[in-house]
């Protein structure tokens, strides 16, 4: 299926995507080490997040990453702890990862304020230097993604993804993960996805949509249900594999699509029982990112087919008669 996409801010944002990844590589090749021997020393028993909207699933992914190649245990976070109820949790030996890429909100720097007292040490990832964060955290990352001229955050996800995926990778020494990011500006590049046509085709009546995924590609998941909301107008709801079958599934139905991201090794069965679920509803299923990107670790998979997903999700939203120019992203999120 063929759809013209009128050229948006979106578009331009997205196209520049493989060449930011690829300058940001080389910059963190340089700047990690010294910041991965002071987490070594520190040894934190528990990972924490800070972040809103896709800034969230990114912190997510990078938070699954930890999990699987640290075995360090990670939670995100509730801003709300801090700004509307002046919580201060115990947090000692705690890593809290705050993420502002576009803006820091009060409630973020409240946060900020209220792990340091609990004891964790912070990082901030930021998207310009000059932010309120650096003055807040112990250590301070940029992300790299340049200016981000879009309401929707594209630039700003991928590359804090990427910065996430790559400080876990040095600090695990994990050698497969750390090839795999060197190429993987390579893999954005090629943005084809098979299931193109049958997606345009499946959701371009739909009002609603499930998203379907386990493990690191779960973050991953969400972040593609947010985008189906506000690039087309879908109501998309990301759920686990596992979890689906829990109450979501009573929902399954000819009206509603299920998009699948293709599983890994280790969570392929459970993949495979949800879907097969939804197929004996009678639901539409659509499996992506079944075209494997050369070279990249199953864990990085999930990271290529979101980045491709813009390239569909721009057709598809032409095809509603959406204009991801016309998203109006506040100038700064609710404190509560």
């Amino acid at each position: 299926m063929r759809i013209p996409i009128p050229r948006s801010r979106m578009q331009v944002d997205v196209a520049g995507i493989p060449d930011l990844v690829a300058d940001h590589h080389a910059t963190l090749a340089m700047v990690l080490p010294p910041l991965v021997e002071r987490l070594r020393a520190m040894a934190p028993t528990l990972l924490v997040t800070l972040a809103r909207g896709s800034a969230h699933h990114a912190a997510a992914y990078g938070a699954a990453l930890a999990e699987l190649r640290l075995g360090l245990p990670t939670a995100p976070l509730p801003m709300v702890l801090a700004s509307a109820h002046a919580r201060t949790l115990r947090l000692e030996r705690a890593l809290a990862i705050a993420v502002a890429p576009v803006g820091e909100s009060a409630d973020l720097l409240t946060s900020i304020g209220m792990v340091k007292r609990g004891g964790a040490s912070a990082l901030g990832l930021v998207n310009v230097s000059g932010s309120p964060v650096e003055a807040m955290a112990d250590d301070v990352l940029e992300i790299g993604a340049g200016e981000e001229t879009s309401a929707i955050a594209t630039r700003t996800f991928v590359l804090t993804a990427f910065t996430l995926a790559q400080l876990v990778a040095t600090w695990s020494g994990g050698a497969a993960l750390s090839a795999s990011l060197a190429r993987m500006h390579e893999a954005l590049a090629d943005t084809t996805e098979p299931a193109r046509d049958a997606l345009l085709t499946t959701l371009a009546k739909r009002e609603s949509a499930y998203v379907i995924a386990r493990g690191p590609a779960l973050p991953m998941a969400r972040e593609l249900a947010l985008k189906l909301k506000e690039v087309c107008g879908i109501h998309a709801e990301a759920f686990s594999a596992a979890e689906v079958l829990h109450g979501p599934i009573a929902l399954a139905s000819t009206q509603l699509p299920v998009i699948v991201f293709e599983p890994d090794a280790a969570t392929r069965a459970s993949v495979e029982a949800a879907v097969a679920r939804f197929v004996e509803a009678g639901s539409p299923v659509v499996r992506i990112g079944t075209r494997v990107a050369p070279g990249i670790h199953p864990w990085l998979q999930p990271f290529v087919t979101t980045h491709s997903a813009y390239a569909w999700l721009l057709m598809l939203a032409a095809a509603r008669g959406r204009d991801p120019d016309r998203i109006v992203r506040p100038d700064s999120p609710p404190a509560r």
